[in-house]
C-alpha cells in the first residue's frame, strides 16, 4: 500500500536514541521512503549516510506542528513520527490528515501525559490503536490507560520483539476496524 514516510526528531534530547533508531530503520529500509525527514523546528531531509555517520542536523527544540504542515503540504499518506518532544498541543491538521492507525506514546511527558494524549485523539472515523510506554508504570496507571482507550501498556526497558509484536497487533486491529467501516458503508 505504498512506502511509509518517516519523520525523525533530531533535536538534542534524541541523540542517545538515534543509533538504536538507525538500526531499526535500516532493518525496515525496504518499507521506508528515503530520505527520511528530520525535524525539530523545521523539516529537512536526512540521508542514510548522514544517519550512519552520526551527523544529524538539529534546529533546536521539538515542534511537531512543522511535521503536520509538511505532511499536509507534501500530501503524505502514510507516516511514522518518532519524537520524545513536547506534543501537548496535538496538531489537528496532523490527526485529521493522517488518521493514524497506531500511536505510541510515553506515559510521562512535559505538559501532557500519555493518558491525556489518548483522551485528546479523535475517535472518528475509528479509534486508533494507542500504546503507552513507561518506565514509571503502576497497576493503577495501566488500568486507567486501558479504561481510557489504550490498546496496550508496555513497561520500559522495552523488549524489541514485544514492541514489534504489539505494534503489529495494533496495526492489524486498525486494519480490521477500517475494513469493518468500509463494509458498513456499502
Amino acid at each position: 500500500a505504498g512506502l511509509v514516510a518517516v519523520y525523525l526528531d533530531v533535536s538534542g534530547s534524541m541523540a542517545p536514541w538515534l543509533p538504536v533508531l538507525l538500526e531499526s530503520l535500516t532493518e525496515a529500509a525496504a518499507l521506508l521512503r528515503w530520505p527520511l525527514h528530520g525535524f525539530s523546528t523545521e523539516v529537512h531531509p536526512v540521508t542514510r549516510s548522514e544517519l550512519a555517520s552520526g551527523r544529524f542536523r538539529s534546529t533546536g527544540g521539538t515542534h511537531i506542528a512543522c511535521v503536520a504542515q509538511h505532511m499536509v503540504d507534501a500530501h503524505v499518506e502514510r507516516a511514522v513520527v518518532i519524537t520524545d518532544g513536547d506534543v501537548q498541543k496535538v496538531p489537528t491538521a496532523l490527526v485529521d490528515r493522517l488518521r493514524p492507525d497506531v500511536i505510541l506514546t510515553d506515559l510521562r511527558m512535559d505538559g501532557m501525559d500519555g493518558i491525556e494524549l489518548i483522551a485528546a485523539i479523535p475517535r472518528e472515523p475509528f479509534e486508533p490503536s494507542m500504546i503507552i510506554m513507561t518506565a514509571h508504570g503502576t497497576i493503577a496507571s495501566a488500568v486507567d490507560a486501558v479504561r481510557k482507550g489504550a490498546f496496550d501498556y508496555l513497561a520500559k526497558p522495552l523488549d524489541r520483539d514485544t514492541l514489534l509484536l504489539t505494534v503489529r497487533r495494533a496495526a492489524e486491529r486498525a486494519t480490521l476496524l477500517k475494513e469493518n467501516l468500509r463494509l458498513q458503508d456499502q
